[in-house]
């Protein structure tokens, strides 16, 4: 999923490992795809990396690349669990964020 509040771009990747090598889940898609238009609805750039054919790890290490300064995983064992993974650029590790909390942690990490 790429407004401009503050410049910064939350990344939302459908798809958890092994990703590229099944489809995503229709759950994933559409959560992503519903994810996507509220960020964008709310003014933020967002980068939707939707491609089907890449593993997770080089959606990851193209975040990297790219300088996205905020990624969402939005994959089918986070789901299952009722979370989505958040990573900053700057942070040391990932956390767990409730799906129907996701929106107001966002807009909480982008200063909004």
């Amino acid at each position: 999923m790429t407004g401009a509040l503050s410049g910064r771009r939350p990344s939302p990747l459908p798809g958890g490992p092994g990703a590229g090598e099944h489809q995503e889940e229709p759950r994933e898609r559409e959560l992503a795809e519903q994810l996507y238009r509220e960020l964008s609805d709310a003014g933020v750039e967002v980068l939707f990396d939707d491609r089907e054919k890449e593993r997770l790890g080089v959606k990851l290490a193209d975040t990297e690349l790219l300088g996205i300064p905020h990624r969402v995983v939005i994959a089918e064992r986070g789901m299952d669990n009722g979370t989505l993974e958040y990573k900053g650029r700057a942070d040391d590790g990932n956390t767990d964020v409730p799906v129907d909390g996701i929106m107001a942690f966002l807009k909480e990490k982008l200063g909004g």
